[in-house]
């Protein structure tokens, strides 16, 4: 099913792959003009760089709007960014 809008990708705290001076780095996503993701980049001591993600729509049925996936370490933000898609996509059709 083709969505009617297209999403949205826009920087929070850096525009740049550095984080900002207080070493932030996050991206959110909008559809529609709302927002249903936020995918923030962790630059751990001690574990490494890590992803947090957030979803803000269900999921699953009888889900929290909030999907979070802790640390996703293994994976790139463009990968992250085609998992959120997809899964709002599934959000999407589950409901019409």
């Amino acid at each position: 099913m083709e969505l009617k809008h297209k999403f949205e990708w826009s920087c929070r705290y850096s525009s740049t792959e550095e984080n900002d001076k207080h070493g932030r780095w996050a991206r959110l996503c909008y559809y529609n003009n709302k927002l249903i993701s936020w995918i923030e980049r962790i630059d751990h001591v001690s574990y490494g760089r890590f992803f947090s993600v957030k979803d803000f729509f269900p999921t699953i049925m009888q889900d929290d709007p909030c999907y979070h996936i802790g640390s996703e370490r293994d994976k790139d933000f463009e990968v992250l960014k085609k998992e959120v898609e997809e899964r709002f996509k599934s959000f999407i059709n589950d409901i019409e």
